[in-house]
């Protein structure tokens, strides 16, 4: 999925929630971004958790650390 899809994602999650609780699920979206632009997309879901309830699907969850209150790993 490249950002602008992710970015997109987001956007339709975003107006959704206007009118019910929504899920946003991320399939490993940060998996080929540079670190700069990981940390800004980082700010971005932090930001709608507030409103959107965020499911990040990663192989890589030392990218996420400190992302919301519970990391769960299943192997």
């Amino acid at each position: 999925m490249t950002r602008a899809s992710s970015v997109s994602r987001k956007t339709n999650a975003q107006e959704l929630a206007e009118d019910e609780p929504q899920v946003l699920i991320l399939d490993d979206v940060l998996v080929n971004t540079d670190p700069v632009r990981q940390e800004r997309i980082l700010d971005v879901l932090a930001a709608q958790a507030n409103h959107l309830q965020i499911l990040i699907l990663t192989c890589h969850p030392d990218r996420y650390r400190g992302l919301g209150e519970a990391i769960t790993l299943i192997e």
